[in-house]
């Protein structure tokens, strides 16, 4: 349901059946003209148009509360920021008037610059909460009678029990008092979350409202910490400066408590169980509507990247761990009235600078160091006094250098903002970390074309500040340390191209540091090529920069692809993480091998398990390399009547319990000489030869005996096999495959047959016949590798499939990233809501397992829980997966 434009040229995208499925109203628009490029069924739906009425109907039709000037200004702040989530009012076709919440979003759909629009009437919903908020008013109102003289009586014990010099008997009763009040304010308290719970949904409707006095609300903290000496600490350390605060154990028990009760700010650890602290955030500035309560991080890893993780979720201000007090009273003062007065904040937040108004606020640089020493230890991997001198020195010579230029008034905004995108990322590199944040400013500003006046001559100021803390570190007297090397040799040759001198100092002494063999460097993309056609052996790494001038990163590697370059890339840059995203994507295109990408500054935690992965595989002999013999047909006829394909099995496991409930059979070859060859390297051939039947059946088999072994062990588990295309044009399987079932004595119901989507349609008849015949055989039916096709998405109400996989491209990483939450979350939503039992796979880290199990997803595989193994490893393997269920708290 579209109208004729570019966005829909050619074949039908995969995103639309997907839209057009949502409960939701959407929106596509032109971000210059606002013009709908797109819409689905339920927005023609809920405003009472058809389709054909819809697309000759101007958007200011039906959008009644904004002028044209706040329709800039909201497209504008858009573009700057990427989202808005705001409440307004839509008139339907008959005239009558809706309410509605909606969410604009700036994507890039087939290429093309976009802003994708949902909407959601809540006009029943504001009606219902209208109701509520009358019945609550009552109980608040008595509430409040009594809580005031019962502060009063609270605040005079206090006081007493204050005041040195008192008898016992005055202390003792002083005490009872105090304790027998707050019970009873405990009470009241409670009776107030009650009369919040009933109107709280309908208050975050509200457009405006304002503020509570502080005599009738007194602030409210929350703190969210799962370790029990960490909460008792801040909870003291918060009552001592005036702030009574609540605590949650994690994530999770905050967002329940936080909906229950209006907390003016929230203090949260980042490391927990169930939720951590960024997803924490993400949910309540979701949630919220025109309640925003301040949220601040309580970190033990106050660096740069933590920070930024932070800035994304939602969060406003951070906090280092140990906590001090007079930092902690600082922060409170930043963000909320005196505790003592009720007044007005003790300092506000810096305002913004002159510019357009989606610009972000300056943060207060002043609670970063000048100069963090042991950061820069962690980024090099060494305390080595000269190693670091060498780094600091060519981070002042460069930025100075940059520096001179752009106040000469070379280059204009373009040029600021290109040179503060480099010295960014040296900054927080050497630990410059207040330089930094000025440093992004500035970039900022400089991409926003407004720079602000005396920003420039700030950052040199800062500069020197830097200059003197390098000189006062290297006069100081020096720690003797004792260095490590590393324990053996990686035998790896790298190339690092990187236009930083800061940079390319940093990764050599980490690089070399960790134990690679072979470090070079290159600062831009045509000394790198030309050092590759000098080398005597080729690298077999290259840690490549995107942003470079005269020749970027993406250029680069496009060359490197002209010349069949074999070798791994790992991708750095300072910029986001979906650009990352989509350069690695279209490296890969090419024919490229994309190791990761990485954000800098790179530390060597997130460097080390990249080369631990790509380093074994240069020597091992266990998997045939992608370029290795190429097979036959006849090669692989005589390895299935030898016996030389083999089963392994990944397990996949119910996310709410930890539960192992299943496996997916994945088949191997092992070739005599060549070891153990992927299935990558010959389903195809099996296909193109007529081989896939008599595959199947010889992985099914084994498959079968396998799992009457397991019902035998007492593991009742079910079983996936993969099944092909092929085998789905032969109206004969549906009855082959119930024999194979039966003569192994097992139930079909055990058995999970997973067809892949993109691969789904050839021959829709025969494939609906065939699909249709199993489930009424009671096989279940698995939609594999979902999001990946083209054509089915719309097909699904036809096909009796009762099991969605969501590909693993739309979960690893999801929780980081808007566009793959985005598809992620909408897949869910659907599979549910028609359904199906929704499967996660591609689940390779805790961040990966925590997101899929609080979106509500059932089931998980990856290989952060196993990779697939031989079925005789699968015991000792449970096992060791129990205990981990226990150690990391995983459930």
């Amino acid at each position: 349901m579209t109208d004729h434009n570019p966005l829909m040229q050619g074949r039908q995208p995969p995103w639309k059946a997907l839209f057009d499925m949502l409960p939701d109203g959407v929106l596509i628009l032109d971000p210059d003209t606002t013009k709908p490029l797109f819409f689905n069924h339920t927005a023609c739906a809920q405003l009472g148009y058809s389709a054909e009425q819809f697309r000759q109907t101007p958007i200011s039709a039906y959008e009644l509360l904004e002028t044209p000037q706040q329709t800039r200004a909201r497209v504008e702040k858009i573009k700057h920021q990427g989202r808005d989530d705001f409440i307004t009012r839509h008139r339907r076709r008959d005239g009558s008037l809706m309410d509605v919440r909606v969410t604009v979003m700036a994507q890039t759909l087939d290429a093309r610059q976009v802003f994708l629009c949902i909407f959601r009437d809540i006009g029943e919903l504001r009606q219902a909460e209208e109701q509520c908020r009358t019945k609550s008013q009552f109980l608040a109102g008595v509430s409040h009678e009594l809580r005031t003289p019962l502060n009063a009586i609270l605040g005079y014990a206090q006081l007493i029990e204050m005041q040195p010099g008192q008898a016992d008997m005055a202390l003792n009763n002083a005490r009872e008092i105090t304790q027998a009040g707050q019970q009873l304010l405990d009470l009241l308290n409670q009776m107030l979350d009650l009369a919040q719970q009933q109107g709280q949904r309908a208050e975050a409707e509200q457009e405006a409202r304002p503020p509570a006095d502080p005599a009738d609300r007194p602030t409210r903290v929350l703190i969210v910490e799962d370790h029990p000496a960490n909460q008792i600490l801040l909870k003291n350390q918060l009552r001592r400066i005036g702030y009574p605060a609540d605590v949650a154990g994690d994530g999770q028990a905050a967002l329940e408590q936080w909906r229950k009760a209006d907390y003016d700010i929230i203090l949260t650890d980042l490391n927990m169980p169930r939720m951590d602290g960024c997803q924490l955030a993400r949910n309540i500035r979701q949630q919220a509507g025109d309640k925003r309560p301040a949220i601040i991080a309580i970190t033990a890893a106050a660096i740069s990247e933590e920070l930024h993780r932070c800035r994304e979720a939602g969060m406003d201000d951070a906090l280092a761990k140990p906590v001090d007090l007079e930092q902690l009273r600082h922060l409170m003062a930043r963000w909320l009235p005196s505790p003592a007065t009720g007044e007005g904040p003790g300092e506000t937040p810096p305002a913004a600078p002159p510019g357009p108004e989606s610009s972000p606020p300056v943060q207060d640089q002043s609670l970063d160091p000048v100069l963090d020493i042991p950061q820069l230890y962690g980024l090099l991997g060494s305390q080595e006094r000269g190693l670091c001198a060498e780094i600091l020195q060519s981070f002042l010579d460069s930025a100075s250098s940059g520096l001179a230029q752009l106040q000469a008034g070379s280059g204009g905004a373009a040029a600021i903002a290109q040179e503060m995108h480099k010295q960014k990322s040296s900054a927080r590199t050497v630990g410059a970390l207040r330089y930094a944040r000025l440093a992004e400013t500035l970039e900022r500003q400089g991409r926003q074309g407004r720079v602000q006046e005396g920003l420039l001559a700030e950052l040199g100021r800062q500069l020197e500040q830097v200059r003197q803390a390098v000189e006062g570190y290297l006069a100081s007297p020096e720690t003797a340390v004792t260095a490590s090397p590393a324990d053996e040799k990686m035998a790896l040759s790298i190339l690092v191209v990187d236009d930083d001198p800061v940079l390319l100092c940093q990764l050599r002494a980490l690089l070399q540091g960790i134990g690679v063999r072979r470090v070079v460097t290159a600062n831009t993309g045509r000394e790198a090529l030309a050092r590759m056609s000098q080398a005597k052996a080729p690298f077999e790494l290259l840690i490549c920069d995107l942003n470079m001038p005269e020749m970027d990163g993406v250029e680069f590697t496009r060359k490197l692809a002209e010349q069949h370059y074999t070798g791994g890339i790992v991708l750095i840059s300072g910029e986001d993480g979906r650009t990352l995203q989509a350069a690695s994507t279209l490296i890969t295109a090419q024919g490229l091998q994309v190791a990761g990408s990485l954000s800098k500054p790179v530390t060597q935690a997130a460097l080390l398990p990249l080369l631990q992965r790509i380093a074994p595989s240069q020597s091992s002999g266990q998997r045939a390399r992608p370029d290795g013999p190429r097979y036959t047909a006849e090669h692989l006829r005589q390895a299935i009547q030898r016996g030389e394909l083999e089963n392994h099995y990944q397990p996949k496991i119910e996310l709410r319990s930890g539960d192992w409930i299943g496996v997916e059979t994945l088949v191997r070859w092992r070739h005599p000489q060549d070891g153990l060859v992927f299935p990558d390297r010959f389903i195809d051939l099996a296909e193109a030869h007529g081989l896939i039947e008599e595959l199947t059946r010889c992985v099914l088999d084994q498959a079968l005996v396998q799992a009457q072994q397991w019902l035998a062990q007492g593991l009742d588990l079910r079983l996936a096999v993969n099944v092909s295309m092929d085998n789905l044009g032969d109206l004969d399987l549906p009855d082959r495959l119930a024999r194979q079932v039966e003569q192994a004595g097992l139930g079909a119901e055990r058995i999970i047959l997973e067809v892949t989507e993109s691969r789904l349609m050839r021959d829709r008849l025969t494939v609906l016949d065939i699909l249709t015949r199993l489930r009424l055989k009671k096989f279940h039916l698995s939609i594999d590798d979902f999001g990946t096709g083209h054509s089915s998405l719309s097909q699904l109400r036809d096909l009796p499939f009762d099991q969605l996989k969501v590909d693993r491209s739309f979960v690893h990483g999801a929780r980081n990233d808007p566009t793959k939450q985005a598809i992620y979350e909408a897949s869910l939503r659907m599979g549910q809501q028609i359904g199906m039992e929704v499967v996660g796979e591609g689940v390779e880290d805790r961040e990966d397992w925590d997101f899929l199990r609080n979106s509500g997803c059932r089931i998980a595989q990856g290989y952060f829980i196993a990779r697939p193994m031989p079925a005789e490893q699968l015991i000792d393997w449970h096992r060791g997966w129990c205990q981990r269920l226990r150690d990391e708290e995983l459930v």
